[in-house]
């Protein structure tokens, strides 16, 4: 169900972060969990992982499981999440929902500085 095809047999110690993530999402998944949280679990992962990552993460929303996905990486939150919850300085800035496409990056570093982006930067002279 993950994509991972290793011998049972192999420790654990023995795979790559990225195969360690799927193994512990295969062992949720083997408990019927209908809820997965994953914090950080794209930041000690290639670029090639990370998207493996996210079409799994797709792949197990259709199949009606819910993921509380915590990162940093406001690309990747846009692109896979439904409804975000945004803090800033450990407070509930705001939640935002997916409306027929990504969430709106412009959207999220509103939430995160609390006032409009096009106020974060000075305009030229």
């Amino acid at each position: 169900r993950v994509g991972l095809s290793i011998d049972p047999m192999t420790p654990v110690s023995a795979l790559s972060v990225a195969e360690q993530q799927l193994v512990e999402i295969a062992r949720a998944l083997s408990l019927k969990s209908r809820l997965i949280i994953m914090d950080e679990p794209t930041s000690a992962l290639t670029e090639t992982e990370v998207q493996r990552l996210l079409s799994i993460m797709d792949r197990l929303r259709k199949d009606k499981v819910a993921i509380m996905f915590v990162t940093h990486r406001l690309e990747e939150a846009s692109a896979i999440c439904d409804r975000m919850t945004v803090l800033r300085d450990g407070r509930l800035a705001g939640h935002l929902d997916r409306q027929g496409g990504p969430i709106k990056l412009p959207a999220i570093i509103e939430k995160m500085v609390g006032r409009a982006a096009s106020e974060l930067y000075a305009r030229p002279a």
